[in-house]
């Protein structure tokens, strides 16, 4: 979820890899929504919800595939920020349907991946995101988007991480997650 501290976890585990002498590299998967929001305000519009997740969609999609390309080719280990799953979790919150091909196409992009989800209570998670200055979300988003992905979490099997623990920490629970 957001304010996870998904982008500094990531940032220092590719690093810890890379003192290992590992080849590692972090891709990130954004669906444009933090753009989309500013873009809204700044128009001053209110984009349908079923727009605004079609294209985010779109644009997800879009990056995953590129960066699915480029993990491919890369010869060490891939870490992704954010995948199709996000948007899923995202349809759930915004109670929108989640479609079979999106369904479909989630499962299988993550086949030979190791999923985890960094897991923070939601005050700490609204704290970061303040933090950051770069953009806001409500409780009430913070309270539905973890509870999505803990039941993603919970119903795929994949390990939930405190992420509320030091940094080092998170990153010890990852590289002994990627020596399994």
């Amino acid at each position: 979820m957001d304010g996870a501290g998904k982008t500094t976890t990531i940032r220092e585990l590719v690093r810890s890899l890379e003192l290992r002498g590992q080849a590692a590299q972090s891709l990130a998967n954004p669906a444009g929504r933090r753009w989309l929001t500013r873009a809204e305000q700044k128009l001053g519009l209110t984009m349908p919800i079923a727009l605004q997740d079609a294209m985010e969609t779109m644009i997800r999609t879009g990056n995953i595939a590129l960066n699915a390309r480029r993990a491919v080719l890369f010869p060490g280990v891939t870490v992704m920020d954010r995948h199709l799953f996000c948007q899923l979790a995202l349809r759930s919150i915004r109670q929108l349907p989640h479609g079979r091909f999106l369904t479909w196409l989630a499962r299988n992009s993550v086949q030979r991946a190791q999923v985890v989800v960094l897991d923070v209570d939601v005050r700490t998670a609204h704290a970061r995101i303040l933090a950051r200055g770069e953009d806001s979300e409500t409780y009430a988003f913070l309270h539905a988007s973890r509870a999505e992905y803990l039941r993603l979490a919970a119903t795929h099997g994949w390990p939930v991480i405190d992420a509320t623990q030091s940094t080092a920490r998170v990153v010890d629970e990852l590289m002994t997650l990627l020596e399994k």
